[in-house]
């Protein structure tokens, strides 16, 4: 009887990649061109024990710059599951085009005892000038890879100056069809309406609102992939955005310059140019308050939207006002957020009335110290739990990192990186509940102490500098919350700010 040598059976999983779809056509550049090479490899090594696996690995339309690909990422399961013993490609840049990533996926396959070869390169994993050929080799991939950005980058601006449409978000008055952009007859009347508001109002927030009033919004457009993004309201930026836009009127930015376009001008030149004006003349109308100007700014917030209020200049018969406008306003015009804006000297007045009331009124001091122990109690509950959901989190997070330190495999590397930004975090936020517990810890509101701040507060306040007056507001008060629709302000008082008030004052 004759013994026969048994072969092993080698489990081959064909990966294959196209860039770009179009047609799926091109010699060996088709997924079907590129998986008949492979086979016919496979074939030739059927003595070897070599089997080419039933599923498939395709990634049609994927970058090889980064390892975000379905089909690989589904390679990846199976080789951890254990069913994949090799891994052929037609080309080595199918798999990869980035060295790191494709050095982490030979130390993948390695730990998880899997080869790799690319039948046109014959590249062999198993010595170790085979993996310094594959090191240089992936190299040049990135090298091309870099050239061919730089060369497409040359060809926009090249395409730019021939006044030619290079592609992006579509603007409101335009579709993209076949790389052109076309007149939306009905959108472009819409921008004509918006640049001439513009010019009536002066000002990019009132012309957003108005364009709100009207029920005017973005435009909306498919994406390649199907997906409507739906139009929203006009804010200053989106607004100024076209406003600047040379496009309507024919123009075409590259390098800086403006060329003539191929596509069909909306706005007429004088508007766009009176337009391009106005703006440039608004871009600094006034001086912005500084710190020193704005009393409340810091602890000023909006008691209808909760967003802070910061202090806004305007001018009106050569005079300059300064109010408080919640940042809802400033960013979505007034409809946003009816009625949240106030005068900044009415507002600084009622405050510092507040306080000097407080001085003077035995009841009103036991009330305040009897709410700031409340809103203590509240606080320190609310640090309790921050610290235990931050200890929480950094728990599960080494748990994660301390599973994955033994994993070499492709995304790794990133995850881990996420993991300790994550890790960094928690810890902080613990850091944070704990410093601010032990501060409120030692900080309980003494009638004794707000008596003391309050009588060194009275008499010296007329006297201070603006940037003194700012001390004592944020060492005697946490927050202030102006509710503009039911005309309510309520001021939080900071106990140990206050207690540091009183000692300087017994100094």
């Amino acid at each position: 009887m004759i013994a026969r040598a048994t072969t092993t059976t080698v489990r081959v999983a064909i990966y294959t990649r196209k860039s770009v779809d179009k047609g799926n056509g091109g010699e060996f550049g088709s997924i079907e061109a590129q998986r008949e090479a492979v086979e016919g490899y496979i074939t030739s090594q059927r003595e070897q024990g070599w089997v080419p696996l039933p599923t498939t690995y395709d990634d049609l339309g994927e970058s090889g710059a980064n390892t975000r690909r379905p089909a690989f990422q589904r390679l990846l399961t199976a080789i951890e599951a254990g069913l994949v013993d090799l891994v052929a490609v037609y080309r080595l840049d199918r798999l990869s085009r980035s060295q790191r990533d494709f050095l982490e996926l030979m130390d993948f396959l390695e730990q998880h005892g899997v080869t790799f070869v690319s039948v046109t390169e014959r590249f062999d994993t198993t010595t170790p000038m085979g993996r310094f050929a594959l090191g240089i080799s992936i190299q040049v991939a990135q090298l091309e890879r870099e050239t061919t950005a730089l060369r497409v980058r040359d060809k926009v601006i090249a395409s730019r100056r021939k006044g030619m449409w290079t592609g992006g978000v579509p603007l409101l008055g335009y579709d993209s069809f076949d790389s052109k952009l076309i007149v939306n007859e009905p959108e472009a009347a819409r921008v004509r309406e918006t640049f001439r508001l513009y010019l009536d109002l002066g000002s990019l927030r009132e012309t957003a609102a108005e364009l709100s009033r009207r029920g005017l919004v973005t435009k909306s457009w498919t994406t390649k992939a199907g997906k409507l993004r739906v139009g929203t309201a006009f804010t200053k930026n989106s607004l100024a955005t076209i406003l600047r836009s040379p496009l309507y009127v024919g123009k075409i930015h590259a390098e800086g310059e403006l060329h003539t376009g191929q596509h069909e001008a909306i706005v007429d030149e004088a508007t766009w140019t009176a337009v391009q004006t106005q703006l440039a003349a608004h871009r600094h109308p006034l001086r912005p308050p500084s710190k020193t100007d704005a009393l409340l700014q810091g602890v000023l917030r909006c008691g209808v939207c909760g967003a802070a209020m910061g202090p806004h200049t305007t001018r009106r018969h050569e005079r300059v006002y300064v109010s408080y406008v919640c940042q809802t306003v400033q960013k979505q015009g007034a409809r946003a957020c009816p009625g949240s804006r106030a005068a900044a000297h009415e507002i600084d007045g009622f405050v510092v009335q507040q306080i000097q009331a407080l001085g003077s009124d035995p009841d009103l001091q036991r009330a305040t110290v009897e709410a700031a122990k409340g809103a203590r109690k509240t606080r320190l509950a609310e640090l309790r739990d921050q610290a235990k959901d931050a200890k929480a989190d950094a728990h599960r997070l080494t748990a994660e990192r301390t599973a994955l330190s033994s994993h070499h495999g492709p995304g790794v590397a990133q995850r881990l990186a996420d993991i300790d930004a994550a890790h960094q975090r928690a810890s902080e936020s613990l850091q944070a509940a704990q410093s601010e517990t032990q501060a409120l810890s030692g900080a309980t509101l003494r009638k004794a102490d707000l008596r003391a701040a309050l009588e060194a507060f009275v008499p010296v306040w007329d006297v201070l500098f603006p940037t003194e007056r700012r001390r004592v507001i944020r060492l005697l008060i946490e927050r202030v919350v102006y509710d503009a629709k039911a005309g309510e302000l309520t001021i939080d008082y900071r106990p140990g700010g206050i207690r540091t008030l009183a000692q300087e004052a017994e100094a």
